[in-house]
């Protein structure tokens, strides 16, 4: 896998699969989300005993599937700011 960056100790490498608890962490929803996706089929998990996991594969898998962010229009951005000063001057 590819290294996430380097510490004192020597490089960091990626994880092959973390808890599902935890993959906020890396990009993905917090814990109870993560189960609602799951139980959705949006996210696979596995289980290794009592662990459930996500691999870091299905991890991207699901990232890359989310809808790509379109910021609002700028003018929106000022009429909503405009809007809020004329409420704080009343």
């Amino acid at each position: 896998m590819g290294q996430l960056g380097a510490t004192a100790l020597g490089p960091t490498t990626e994880p092959i699969a973390v808890p599902l608890k935890d993959i906020w962490r890396y990009g993905g929803p917090k814990r109870a989300e993560a189960y609602e996706e799951v139980k959705a089929k949006r996210l696979r998990a596995v289980k290794r005993g009592r662990n459930t996991l996500v691999l870091m594969k299905d991890l991207k898998t699901y990232l890359e599937s989310l809808p790509e962010f379109e910021p609002v229009h700028a003018t929106a951005s000022v009429q909503s700011e405009q809007s809020l000063q004329r409420r704080r001057s009343r």
